[in-house]
């Protein structure tokens, strides 16, 4: 029975540590139950993803739900889905295109128009690691979308906001922005090589930067501005890394969702039920690295034991003759201090 024990609490610290990490990295699902009847919400890139869930979620708790999109027909195709889940029929498509300027403005124009308030802005829409595209308006493609087209639009929109005040902003960056660095002298990489995961570092950089300067502006309006990090989600922002390509990706994406999903739960908030999904490889290492161990306390302990055993035999015939040979050879052995004076010179044992 005793050695199944080592192994079981290997497997059993394995799986809490994945647990508690997963629930670290993802923040663990949102415990407040309020609702927000006759708030207006206005979240971007929300027909797919994190921007899908979140929109999914507040309308759940009565909220108006303005889904902004760039393709209209997939927008129109979630609205209606999540009419369909949550029998809230406040729940709208619109289009907007953040890579262009014009597209912006009249959106903003359409919501200052047509909405009374404004109570919440989700700057959830993004583009990680494409190509070096430019948007409509030249600017570099991930800086323009991730940050310039929310800048545009969140001014376009803070007299509404603050008119609808007690009001927030909530600008969706990433932990990449702490490998951000802001190149003033060439933002749209035209004087350097493209590098993708550098533009989309910057763009996620420039969005926590934006955010700081805006709620210090902001103060004592009534109007709050946060940036978070929603954790590892499994969403279409990776399409242009390659990462869903592989069949280790493929395995390490789907498994979860057959293991830790029961039914009904596909419509928990994206970000704490998908991100254990990068959590596998960590966890296959920490199962390594702790067999690692025990495999090497168990030759430890045999390694004791056998040494246990030469010390019952040592009295043995033998024995007498190994010993006083040892006690011969070391009578040629110079004195400690001697041999530390010879270490010195490099001249001992050689």
């Amino acid at each position: 029975m005793n050695r199944y024990i080592l192994p079981l609490s290997v497997l059993g610290t394995a799986v809490g540590g994945a647990v508690l990490l997963k629930d670290f990295v993802a923040g663990g699902a949102c415990p407040s139950k309020t609702t927000i009847p006759g708030k207006t919400v206005i979240v971007t890139g929300a027909n797919t993803g994190i921007g899908k869930q979140t929109a999914l979620e507040l309308a759940k708790r009565g909220g108006t739900i303005i889904l902004a999109c760039r393709d209209l027909e997939k927008c129109e195709a979630a609205a209606k889905e999540i009419r369909g889940e949550t029998l809230n029929h406040h729940v709208n498509a619109r289009h907007l295109d953040l890579a262009s300027l014009k597209s912006i403005r009249e959106f903003a124009a359409k919501i200052i128009e047509e909405e009374e308030r404004v109570h919440i802005l989700i700057n959830n829409a993004a583009v990680m690691r494409c190509p070096h595209w430019t948007t409509e308006d030249g600017f570099e493609m991930q800086l323009g979308v991730n940050y310039l087209g929310h800048f545009l639009l969140t001014n376009l929109l803070l007299d509404k906001l603050k008119a609808s005040a007690p009001s927030r902003i909530i600008n969706l960056s990433s932990l990449a922005h702490v490998a951000g660095h802001i190149d003033f002298e060439d933002l749209n990489w035209e004087k350097r090589k493209y590098d993708t995961k550098a533009a989309y570092c910057q763009s996620k950089l420039a969005v926590v930067l934006f955010t700081k300067e805006l709620s210090r502006r902001l103060q004592g309006t009534g109007v709050t501005v946060n940036a978070l990090h929603p954790g590892v989600a499994r969403t279409e922002l990776g399409r242009h890394t390659g990462m869903h390509r592989s069949a280790f990706s493929s395995f390490t994406l789907d498994l979860p969702e057959v293991y830790l999903n029961p039914p009904g739960d596909e419509y928990l908030p994206t970000v704490t039920v998908t991100s254990v999904i990068s959590l596998l490889p960590f966890l296959f290492l920490l199962i390594f690295l702790l067999c690692r161990c025990w495999c090497r306390a168990k030759n430890k302990a045999t390694e004791d034991e056998t040494k246990s055993q030469v010390n019952d035999d040592s009295s043995s015939p033998d024995m007498d003759f190994q010993e006083e040979n040892q006690h011969d050879v070391s009578e040629d052995i110079p004195p400690e201090e001697d041999r530390q004076m010879d270490m010195h010179g490099c001249v001992w044992g050689r």
